[in-house]
């Protein structure tokens, strides 16, 4: 049996070494080719292992800490299950957003915002003194959505102490909104619809405010609008296209879809049983057949993850390597390189990535 491992990993080895060469010869659709074929030796098959249950309702797996939000108190629990912390809030209108390393902890009508970490210390305190429609997080600032009344909308960029950064306001309906990784500029769409004219725009602007572009999209609703680097990736109801510049740099139809995420330079769009990779030039890289009902993909760091109502699929360099087939509803996945954290409407599962 040793002697069987040693063989296959020295066979391995000189495909690696062939291939190396190879690529050097071939031209450029054939190393595409050999390039998925590579793919293929880095390839990890998982499996995932329980690493603990917990059982309640409302809770919610955030940064290695178990948290409850339910009637306006935020509950923190030691790893077997017991109070740590506990404090409560005086609310009308709450709603708590888990960002990536924050909790967002709002009262909605009044504008007032509470930053907590996973320790449950207060980071900071906003006060936007205005009805919170959403907010986003993005690396190190937030974009807060506002309605205001029935016909105008503010969108202000802050950073997480709270310190504004630019603001706008607009007669239109906000779509979509967000920044870039270099924080210098972000985007957003409106819509614009009555009883002759549907319209959506997408803008462009710098973190100054300044306007760089516009893009009218006629009969068309904007769906997602997210950076791709220095283009844009936007999702309609009809088709899914990149701006660059202002100016449409390829589009492609669809006839309806599930979800899509941006990862890398590329753009994964996903329907119930397939999930389709374009490039950045719009061309699809591949197209993976799923062996699950899917109805949303996530960011997993070096994988992907796409569920359905009770099933979970992961994908590495476009392949599927596990499968888990639950038997309750998913609420909603959390997870990274080494653990996913499956959450119930009763209990929340956190597994182990566990190479085989």
């Amino acid at each position: 049996m040793e002697e069987t491992k040693k063989i296959h990993k020295g066979f391995k080895k000189f495909i690696l070494i062939f291939a190396v060469f190879a690529l050097i010869l071939m031209n450029t659709q054939v190393r595409e080719k050999l390039l998925e074929l590579l793919d293929g030796f880095k390839r990890n098959d998982l499996e995932l292992t329980l690493d603990i249950q917990y059982q309640g309702e409302n809770l919610n797996y955030f940064q290695d800490t178990l948290i409850r939000w339910q009637n306006n108190t935020i509950t923190y629990f030691n790893n077997d299950g017991s109070d740590k912390w506990v404090k409560k809030y005086d609310f009308d209108d709450p709603e708590i957003i888990f960002g990536h390393k924050v909790i967002y902890i709002m009262n909605k009508s009044t504008g007032d915002i509470y930053l907590m970490d996973n320790k449950g210390d207060t980071i900071s305190r906003i006060q936007i003194n205005k009805p919170i429609f959403n907010l986003k997080e993005f690396s190190d600032n937030i974009m807060v959505h506002v309605k205001e009344q029935d016909t105008l909308e503010y969108l202000y960029i802050l950073d997480k102490s709270g310190n504004p950064i630019t603001d706008l306001e607009t007669n239109d309906n906000i779509l979509t909104y967000g920044l870039g990784k270099d924080n210098t500029k972000f985007v957003y769409s409106t819509l614009m619809a009555n009883d002759t004219e549907l319209k959506s725009t997408l803008f462009l602007n710098k973190i100054t405010g300044d306007e760089e572009y516009s893009l009218e999209l006629p009969n068309e609703i904007i769906l997602f609008s997210e950076f791709l680097n220095s283009e844009v990736v936007v999702l309609t109801n009809t088709r899914l296209l990149l701006v660059k510049n202002g100016e449409v740099s390829w589009s492609k139809e669809h006839n309806g879809f599930n979800d899509i995420l941006i990862k890398g330079n590329e753009i994964n769009l996903l329907y119930d049983n397939s999930l389709e990779v374009f490039d950045l030039s719009g061309e699809v890289k591949t197209k993976i057949n799923l062996s699950i009902e899917s109805n949303q993909i996530i960011d997993l760091g070096k994988y992907i993850g796409i569920h359905g109502n009770k099933d979970l699929a992961i994908l590495q360099n476009h392949n599927e390597i596990l499968k888990y087939i639950g038997e309750e509803d998913i609420l909603k996945i959390l997870g990274n390189n080494n653990y996913i954290a499956i959450h119930y409407l009763d209990k929340v599962d956190v597994f182990k990535l566990d190479n085989k």
